[in-house]
């Protein structure tokens, strides 16, 4: 009887729509009406359960657009890792105590005191530090697109944002310090 019940309390909350395609599909599957109540609670049965199951619960709201993560035009809010193309600038070194001396003198010069480090300094610092070939031209990689770096060099490079300097990291290739330039689709 619990059972039944609950049934007509959630046909009572169905919008019009809803509940008229609900019916139908009642009728179409109850075969049997003059056992009674039990007929029809066993019919009824999987039919209320696949409906509970895929219904969305009245309290749930839909999220808000800084809650999906999503800003305008489908960009994740923060604008990171949304984009295709990546400019930047990067430091590499084999040994992690060279890329920790250029990480400090960025740190010295601009990081410390909250500063964003300019990408002219930043290359003077790749062309010292350096062990790329692309640290004679202050390490400019130039434009890039999602795919053609290793992956911990690209995960850091696609979700460092513009003019922000990543602490050193390592990937196939050594330690890295990433400046990125700019992002666009």
């Amino acid at each position: 009887m619990e059972f039944f019940l609950r049934a007509i309390e959630l046909l009572l909350e169905m919008s019009p729509g809803v509940f008229k395609r609900t019916f139908n599909i009642i009728l179409h599957n109850v075969k049997v009406w003059r056992r009674g109540d039990l007929i029809l609670v066993l019919s009824f049965d999987p039919i209320l359960r696949q409906w509970e199951r895929t219904r969305r619960p009245r309290t749930q709201r839909p999220r808000t657009q800084a809650q999906r993560g999503k800003g305008k035009g489908g960009k994740a809010a923060d604008g990171l890792g949304t984009c295709t193309y990546v400019k930047a600038r990067h430091i590499l070194c084999e040994k992690q105590g060279k890329i920790n001396e250029a990480y400090k003198k960025l740190q010295d010069g601009w990081l410390s005191n909250g500063d964003k480090v300019p990408p002219a300094e930043f290359a003077k610092v790749a062309q010292e530090y350096s062990e790329c070939p692309s640290g004679k031209k202050g390490g400019d990689l130039g434009w890039f697109p999602r795919g053609k770096m290793a992956g911990p060099f690209q995960e850091v490079a696609f979700n460092t944002p513009v003019g922000v300097t990543s602490a050193p990291f390592k990937s196939t290739h050594g330690y890295h310090i990433i400046l990125s330039e700019g992002r666009k689709n």
